[in-house]
């Protein structure tokens, strides 16, 4: 749900309803998913699409500028912010997103994930250790808060909260916070793959002591059909 009183959630004005849809529906029907991405990002993304999801422990968002992200840190008490984008000193703004996290007292972590291809085992490792142990509450964010803060929220809500790995997948990538069903199919890739390895133990201990493995051959191509 989103916290109306968090900053970045002021009321967006909504879009007017384009007219060629309703005039020619049929030839709109291809760009559906496209146009409610859309719609959805013009009343979302002005906002930050910062959620609550769990009140103290969990909170997602996009990218916000410093000075929201310091309002948004100091009224949570947000201990450790995740920034799904990677980054490192190199970047300007991550060198500024740095700052305001340490202007509030919170920590500043950082895992590359991409939409594209599946999460690089050193990368997904860390992840894994900073959800589990990093000192919360917790706000992780990509760019949009969509699909790759989807990602790690399932990993949250099922390695932390112990929500099971389908109801937590449902919960985390979901419309309502910008992820449509043809976006980040790498991601959802790697709980197939999860899902598929004979003899899996649970999610963590998979991820660091077999998922490079299956990882490497899944790059290889030598992958089982279910894992491809």
């Amino acid at each position: 749900m989103v916290d109306p009183s968090l900053p970045g959630a002021e009321t967006a004005r909504h879009p007017g309803h384009p007219a060629w849809v309703a005039a020619r529906p049929v030839r709109a029907l291809p760009l559906l998913p496209t146009l409610l991405l859309n719609v959805w990002g013009l009343t979302h993304y002005p906002r930050g699409n910062v959620h609550m999801v769990v009140p103290d422990r969990l909170y997602r968002s996009a990218w916000l500028p410093p000075k929201k992200l310091r309002a948004l840190v100091r009224r949570h008490q947000i201990r450790t912010v995740v920034s799904l984008m990677g980054g490192d000193d190199g970047d300007p703004w991550f060198v500024e997103e740095a700052a305001a996290c340490a202007g509030e007292g919170a920590t500043l972590e950082a895992a590359r994930l991409s939409t594209r291809r599946l999460p690089r085992p050193p990368e997904l490792e860390h992840l894994v250790r900073v959800l589990t142990a990093a000192e919360g509450p917790l706000l992780l964010h990509c760019r949009s808060g969509a699909d790759r803060t989807g990602f790690a929220t399932a990993l949250f809500l099922h390695l932390v909260l112990h929500q099971s790995l389908d109801a937590a997948i449902r919960a985390a990538l979901s419309w309502r916070y910008g992820h449509f069903p043809h976006r980040a199919r790498a991601l959802k890739r790697f709980f197939d793959l999860y899902r598929t390895s004979n003899g899996s133990p649970d999610l963590a201990t998979w991820v660091h002591c077999s998922y490079a493995e299956v990882y490497s051959r899944h790059r290889r191509g030598v992958g089982s059909a279910k894992e491809l």
